[in-house]
């Protein structure tokens, strides 16, 4: 259930938590969305005392992104190319 705020922005926020599901998260201090609790975690940096989220440019220079649903993952999958479908061989008898 939605809570009503006279905050417009605070309603947005609201409005995204209430989507969230799975490992996904809203970090309340900044905004952002993060695909995994990794990602989430990630994204904070000092000590217990001195926590504050890194910035967009921060996250990039730690190698996270943005996935195409606007959530910030830890990384991007590495690209396959097209030529690396593989097939493994089938298991036979085993040779004596």
């Amino acid at each position: 259930m939605s809570i009503p705020h006279d905050d417009p922005k605070l309603e947005e926020i609201d409005r995204l938590v209430n989507k969230l599901s799975g490992q996904r998260c809203l970090c309340r201090t900044c905004g952002k969305k993060f695909n995994s609790t990794a990602a989430f975690d990630k994204h904070r940096s000092g000590s217990i005392s001195e926590r504050r989220c890194l910035t967009s440019r921060e996250m990039r220079e730690r190698r996270m992104s943005l996935n195409a649903r606007g959530y910030w993952i830890t990384s991007k999958m590495p690209a396959r190319p097209k030529d690396s479908l593989a097939f493994w061989p089938m298991a036979g008898p085993r040779k004596s």
